[in-house]
């Protein structure tokens, strides 16, 4: 789980008691109507302000935190129970993944609008409106459904049996209590109950694409508490088995965060010779760790997401400028050591022909050539990239 500067956020709930004694529903109201507040779920809102200054990963952990506060002990699975793990997501899930007991339950259910009336509406288009430029209103206040899922299916039993288990009590769900500072950025439930890591873990690798997948793994593999074999047999089908066999095969816990784990992943399915992971190199300034490097090539790449530039926890002192220059000293003194040297950000790393087009460009050999686009690389993420990792 990422550090955060700023305090942990209260959602608002209308069951909260108010001083002046007033009903606390119907001050909700007024305040959902004027656009002083959002909606995540009945009962559960968001100031604006800080919804609109969140980014998009901790607007996804507020949903998640208005789940746990509107549904009585839900049981959180697949990328949601994965977050509250504390491993950081490839890309933001498009809705709340939870576990429940029969079919006739399972689904997905819609979440309330976040906004009602023009008032509101006018008044959100102003506060989020960028100086100079324009902002999709309809995505930012989108709401985020719940997925309500069976349960995980064990090897040896099918579908029918397993509901049949259920209702009588012989079968109960792998679950586990988290303390309710799982999410650091909101104040959520006093606890979040959720399946196990490596259930959550092998469930969820084994359905998502391939730069996906390994990044959850290489995270998970730089943990002490993960166990994956106890959960293998949940996967019910040869196609599950073989998607996670490969993610599982390419894993490797030396990458420092999901751009360079997402980046690795998509330069093995494009065919190019696989690059040493944080090699250290000496130059006139001192030694670097690099992300990617050739060595026969002569190549230098690393990935370059926004945390490195903007995130005081990784900056240390230095402002923004501070570690441009910072950066760009590094990278002089490793040319001087006659390494070519690329760089790229999220959308390279998600889109396979930009990457191929700049690994060709600085001389990195393929072992092996496409005869079509590989599925994985056609596949890209639905909703916000996640780029504090």
């Amino acid at each position: 789980m990422a550090e955060t500067d700023s305090p942990p956020l209260p959602l608002i709930r209308s069951t909260d008691d108010r001083d002046d004694g007033a009903p606390s529903s119907d001050r909700l109201v007024r305040a959902l109507r004027a656009g002083e507040v959002l909606r995540l779920r009945r009962g559960v809102y968001v100031r604006t302000r800080d919804w609109l200054e969140a980014e998009p990963w901790t607007r996804y952990e507020y949903v998640v935190a208005a789940v746990a506060l509107r549904t009585p002990s839900p049981l959180f699975c697949r990328q949601s129970a994965l977050l509250l793990h504390g491993l950081p997501l490839p890309t933001n899930p498009d809705r709340v993944h939870v576990r429940v007991g029969g079919r006739g339950s399972a689904g997905t259910r819609r979440a309330p609008e976040m906004t009602e009336g023009a008032a509101a509406q006018r008044r959100l288009a102003a506060e989020a409106m960028p100086a100079g430029g324009s902002v999709d209103l309809r995505r930012l206040l989108r709401p985020t459904p719940t997925h309500q899922l069976e349960a995980a299916q064990p090897a040896g039993v099918d579908r029918a049996t397993l509901r049949e288990l259920i209702a009588s009590g012989e079968h109960h769900q792998p679950s586990l209590a988290l303390p309710g500072d799982a999410l650091a950025s909101v104040v959520g439930p006093a606890s979040y109950l959720v399946e196990p890591l490596g259930l959550a873990l092998v469930d969820t690798v084994s359905r998502v694409d391939l730069p996906s997948g390994v990044a959850l793994l290489d995270a998970a593999l730089r943990r002490d508490d993960l166990d994956v074999e106890t959960w293998l047999g949940h996967l019910p089908t040869a196609r599950r088995r073989r998607i996670w066999q490969r993610a599982w095969e390419l894993a490797d816990p030396v990458s420092e965060s999901v751009g360079e784990s997402v980046s690795r992943a998509q330069i093995h399915a494009l065919g190019f010779e696989a690059p040493t992971l944080q090699r250290a190199i000496s130059t006139d300034i001192g030694e670097f760790r690099v992300d990617f490097c050739w060595e026969d090539a002569g190549v230098i790449c690393e990935f370059d997401g926004r945390i490195k530039y903007f995130d005081a926890g990784m900056r240390g002192d230095n402002t923004p400028a501070q570690q441009v220059y910072t950066e760009k000293q590094r990278e002089d003194a490793l040319r001087r050591q006659g390494w070519r040297f690329d760089r790229w950000g999220w959308p390279e790393a998600w889109s396979p022909r930009v990457l191929a087009a700049r690994l060709e460009a600085v001389g990195i050999p393929r072992v092996r050539q496409l005869s079509r686009p590989h599925p994985v690389l056609m596949r890209q993420p639905g909703r916000d990239i996640r780029v504090r990792t």
